[in-house]
C-alpha cells in the first residue's frame, strides 16, 4: 500500500475520533490501535516484496519422448487474470525447451508455472513452484469435474508431475489430462500463440485418451477449430491431418469432417472417398427424429449413398459462409471468438433423397434386427448390406459383386448351396439355419437372381449339399406370400412320385401342370418359379420332401385320402398301375409317413369294376373234437391292374377340400400362413386376383382415410371380404400408392397402423378418393 495514502488515512481517522468522542482517552486508545494495525500490514508487504523463491536442485534426469517440431523461445505473459485475482504472473514453457521441476526434467513441456503462491482464484493449469508434491506413491482417487492443480493433494501433485515427465502418455485419471488441457486452451485462445504446436499435441492426446467421451468431445472440437483457424499448413502437415480426419469415428461427435477436408484440400479432395458420407453425417446430426443404432446407421448410410449414386448428380454440395464455435472446457471464463469458414451444404436433390430414404426405411425396417451372418461385431460387408436392403426396400443401388457372380453362373445355373456359401462368405456348416437360408436367398436377390426352391417359400432350411437353380425374371415377386406354399407342396409331391423310377415322362409332367392349373390360380412369377423348379428336378432327379410328413400327418382323413389319390394318379399316367409302380408308391408313402392302408384303400377304390364274390357262412355245427380253423387274414398282394379314369377324376375334383385342410395345418404351424376361405376355390381366387390388379387398392384407400389410426383387427375386417390376409393387403396398398404417387400410405408401429395424413390429404386434393 502506498505510504502517503496510509498516513493521510491515519490523520483523517484521528481527526474523526477526536471530534466524535467526548472522552479523549477513549479516542486516543482507538487511534493507537488503528495505527498499530496499519503498521503490521505495512510490515507484511515489505516482507513479501523482499522474499525470494529458491528452486530445489535437480535430482536426476529421466528420458522422455521428444517431438521434432522446431523449438520456440520461452515467453512470459501477463494474461487476462481469473476473477478476483490481483496479481498472477505465469510463465509458459514451450516446445523445444527442458525445464526442471522438483528434481525432475520435463522435455517439450507446454505447461505454465508460477513463482507466486496459489489461492482459490488461481489458474487451474498453473504449476506453482511453492508447491510440495509428494512422489512416494499413487492416489487412485478420481479428480472429478473441473480439477485444479492448486487443489490437488501433495500426492496427486506428484502423480501429475511424473505424468508430465514421462511424456504425457501414461494411463492416468482423465482429470489430470484436463489440467494440462486447460493450459493448452489458455495458450491458444487467450494468448493466441503456438496454435499449430498445440493442434498436433491435441491430436497426439486424442489418439491416447479418446476413449473418454468428455475428452474426445472437447478435444475433437478443439482440433476442428484450430484446423479451420490456421492457414499455413505444409504439404506434409496437410497429409497428416487428412489421414487423421478420415479415420475419426462418425458417431456422437459434431465434427464438421467434410468442411475440414474441404478447407485443407481447397476443394480438390475426391468426393467418392469422404465428402458424400460427411455430408450425410451433417444431415444425420441435424435430424433429431432419426434415432438409429450402430448397425442400422451403418446400413442406412450405405443405403442413402447408393440411392444418391444412382442420381449421378453433377454437384453434391454448394459452398456457404458459416462459423464454428468452440465451448471451452476450462473452469474459468474467457471468450473464444467463432472462426469463419466455407461450409459444404448438400444440394436439394440430396436432401430430398435423404428424406425419401428415411420414410421408406422406417416402413421397411420396422422391428428388423440387423446383424452379420456370422453374428460377429465386424462391419457389414457389401454383400450383407445389399442383401438386407434388397429384401426390405426397393433398392436401386448396384451390387459391387454382381460382375463376379454373373461370371460364376454364366454356364451353370444349377448350383450346390455349398458354392453359394463360399461365394457369400457364409459359415461352412453342413446345415444352415432357416434365417441363414433366407438370408442366402436375399443375397442372390440383391445380385438380380432368384433362387428356386426359395427358403422363404418352402419354409425349409438348406443343407450344403442341396441343389438349387438360379434365374433372372422381369416378373414381380413376393417372397413372403404364403399362398404359394400349398401349390408348391402339391408340385413337389407329384415330381417325387414321377421321379422314383429316375425317368420323367411327358405325361406325368402334363398331369402335374394340369392339376395345378385347374385347382390353383398362380401369378406369372409363381408359374415361372414352378417351371424352373421342374427344370431343376429333371436335371438332378432329386426332390426334397423333408418336413412334408408332419404336415400331411396332421391333416383330416379325407384330405389324406385325397393326397394318396393324387400320388396314385401321377403314377397311373397311362391308367395302369404296374407292380413296380406300386412298389414305388409304397416307398413314397413310407417317406411321407402315410399309413399303408391308405394306399391299399385308394387302389381298390380306383380299380375298374371287378366280379363280386359273395361268401356265405355255413350253418352246420363243428363236430366234437374238430380243430377250429384260424380266420383267413386279408392281405394286399401287388399286381398290375387298370385305373378307372372316371373314379380318379371324381376324387381329384375335391382338391379344394385338401387345400383348405392343408392351409389350416400351415396356419397352426405359423400364424403368417394364409388361410383361404372358399367354397369354389377357382372362382374365388380368380376373382381376388382380378380385383387386386384393378380395383382393390383404390377401394381400400377410400375406406382407410376415414381414420388416422387402425388396429390390426379393424384392418382384417376390411380385407376379409376380398380373401386377403393383413400383411398381403397392407403391402398391396402401399405398393399401389408408392408406384402411382411415390409414397406409402400405411405405417405400422407396435400393431397399430397409422395413415400418412399429409400424403392422404394430397391424394384427396387430387381426387383419388373418388
Amino acid at each position: 500500500m502506498n505510504e502517503i495514502i496510509k498516513w493521510i488515512f491515519i490523520i483523517f481517522a484521528a481527526f474523526l475520533l477526536i471530534v466524535m468522542f467526548q472522552v479523549i482517552g477513549l479516542g486516543l486508545v482507538i487511534l493507537f490501535l488503528i495505527i498499530y494495525l496499519i503498521y503490521r500490514l505495512n510490515k507484511k508487504d515489505v516482507i513479501n516484496t523482499n522474499k525470494n523463491t529458491i528452486l530445489p536442485e535437480p535430482i536426476h534426469n529421466e528420458p522422455v519422448l521428444t517431438q521434432t517440431t522446431p523449438a520456440h523461445k520461452q515467453s512470459e505473459s501477463n494474461p487476462v487474470s481469473p476473477a478476483n485475482s490481483n496479481n498472477n504472473i505465469i510463465t509458459f514453457h514451450t516446445l523445444g525447451e527442458n525445464i526442471s521441476l522438483f528434481g525432475y526434467t520435463i522435455v517439450d513441456p507446454l505447461i505454465y508455472t508460477s513463482k507466486n503462491t496459489s489461492n482459490d482464484s488461481s489458474y487451474p493449469f498453473v504449476i506453482y513452484l511453492t508447491s510440495k508434491p509428494d512422489f512416494s506413491g499413487n492416489d487412485s482417487y478420481e479428480l472429478g469435474y473441473w480439477p485444479r492443480f492448486s487443489r490437488l493433494t501433495n500426492l496427486q501433485k506428484g502423480m501429475y508431475i511424473k505424468w508430465l515427465v514421462n511424456g504425457k502418455k501414461d494411463p492416468i485419471d482423465i482429470g489430470y489430462v484436463f489440467i494440462y488441457y486447460y493450459g493448452l486452451e489458455h495458450r491458444a485462445f487467450v494468448e493466441q500463440k503456438d496454435q499449430k504446436v498445440i493442434l498436433f499435441e491435441l491430436i497426439r492426446l486424442y489418439n491416447i485418451y479418446s476413449e473418454n467421451f468428455s475428452f474426445s468431445n472437447y478435444s475433437g472440437n478443439f482440433i476442428s477449430y484450430l484446423i479451420l483457424k490456421i492457414d499455413n499448413f505444409t504439404p506434409d502437415e496437410t497429409d497428416f491431418l487428412i489421414q487423421f480426419i478420415t479415420t475419426l469415428p462418425r458417431d456422437y461427435r459434431n465434427i464438421p469432417i467434410s468442411d475440414l477436408l474441404y478447407k485443407l484440400t481447397k476443394g480438390t479432395y475426391m468426393l467418392s472417398q469422404s465428402v458424400l458420407p460427411s455430408i450425410l453425417e451433417k444431415l444425420f446430426d441435424s435430424d433429431y427424429q432419426l434415432n438409429l443404432g450402430k448397425r442400422q446407421r451403418e446400413l442406412f448410410t450405405y443405403y442413402v449413398e447408393k440411392e444418391i449414386e444412382v442420381l449421378n448428380l453433377p454437384e453434391l454440395y454448394t459452398e456457404t459462409d458459416t462459423s464454428f464455435t468452440y465451448n471451452h472446457a476450462s473452469p474459468y471464463s474467457f471468450i473464444v471468438r467463432p472462426v469463419q469458414y466455407k461450409s459444404l451444404t448438400p444440394v436439394s436433390e440430396i436432401k430430398a433423397t435423404y428424406q425419401s430414404c428415411k420414410g421408406k426405411w422406417k416402413r421397411g425396417f420396422q422391428n428388423i434386427t440387423i446383424r452379420k451372418i456370422d453374428s460377429s461385431n465386424d462391419a457389414l460387408t457389401d454383400v450383407e448390406k445389399c442383401a438386407y436392403l434388397s429384401s426390405n426396400l426397393r433398392f436401386n443401388g448396384i451390387n459391387p459383386n454382381k460382375e463376379f457372380f454373373d461370371a460364376k453362373i454364366q454356364n451353370n445355373s444349377v448350383m450346390e448351396i455349398r458354392a453359394l456359401q463360399e461365394f457369400f462368405a457364409f459359415p461352412e456348416n453342413e446345415k444352415l439355419t432357416l434365417r441363414q437360408s433366407e438370408f442366402l436367398v436375399d443375397c442372390c436377390e440383391s445380385l438380380g437372381y432368384k433362387i428356386e426352391p426359395s427358403a422363404y417359400l418352402v419354409k425349409r432350411a438348406y443343407k450344403s449339399t442341396d441343389k438349387v437353380i438360379l434365374f433372372t425374371s422381369t416378373h414381380k415377386d413376393n417372397l413372403k406370400n404364403n399362398n404359394f406354399i400349398i401349390p408348391s407342396l402339391w408340385f413337389d409331391l407329384g415330381y417325387k412320385v414321377a421321379l422314383e423310377d429316375d425317368f420323367l415322362e411327358d405325361g406325368e409332367v402334363k398331369l402335374i401342370q394340369k392339376t395345378l392349373k385347374t385347382n390353383f390360380k398362380l401369378s406369372l412369377m409363381e408359374k415361372e418359379r414352378l417351371e424352373k423348379r421342374g427344370e431343376l428336378y429333371s436335371i438332378t432327379k432329386q426332390v426334397n420332401i423333408s418336413g412334408f410328413a408332419d404336415i400331411i400327418k396332421s391333416a383330416e382323413p379325407e384330405s389324406i385320402n385325397l393326397i394318396s389319390t393324387y400320388l396314385i394318379s401321377v403314377a397311373a399316367i397311362d391308367n395302369t398301375i404296374t407292380i413296380e409302380e406300386q412298389k414305388l408308391l409304397e416307398k413314397v408313402f413310407k417317406q411321407l409317413s402315410l399309413p399303408s392302408e391308405y394306399l391299399t384303400k385308394c387302389l381298390n377304390e380306383l380299380q375298374q369294376d371287378r366280379d363280386v364274390v359273395t361268401i356265405q357262412l355255413g350253418s352246420g355245427k363243428p363236430k366234437l373234437g374238430s380243430i377250429i380253423p384260424r380266420p383267413i387274414e386279408e392281405s394286399y398282394q401287388p399286381k398290375e391292374f387298370k385305373i378307372d379314369p372316371a373314379k380318379l377324376a371324381f376324387v381329384l375334383g375335391d382338391t379344394a377340400k385338401v387345400q383348405m385342410s392343408l392351409n389350416e395345418i400351415f396356419a397352426e404351424e405359423s400364424s403368417g400362413f394364409v388361410v383361404i376361405e372358399t367354397e369354389e376355390l377357382e372362382e374365388t381366387v380368380i376373382g381376388v386376383i382380378e380385383t387386386q390388379e384393378a380395383e382393390i387398392p383404390a377401394i381400400f384407400f377410400s375406406q382407410l382415410i376415414q381414420k388416422d389410426t387402425w388396429s390390426s383387427e379393424e384392418l382384417k375386417n376390411i380385407f376379409k371380404p376380398y380373401h386377403l390376409m393383413l400383411n398381403n393387403a397392407v403391402e398391396m396398398v402401399n405398393e399401389w400408392t408408392d408406384n402411382t404417387y411415390g409414397e406409402y400410405l400405411l405405417e405400422e408401429e407396435c400393431g397399430i397402423f397409422r395413415i400418412n395424413k399429409d400424403f392422404a390429404e394430397q391424394l384427396v386434393e387430387l381426387g383419388v378418393e373418388s
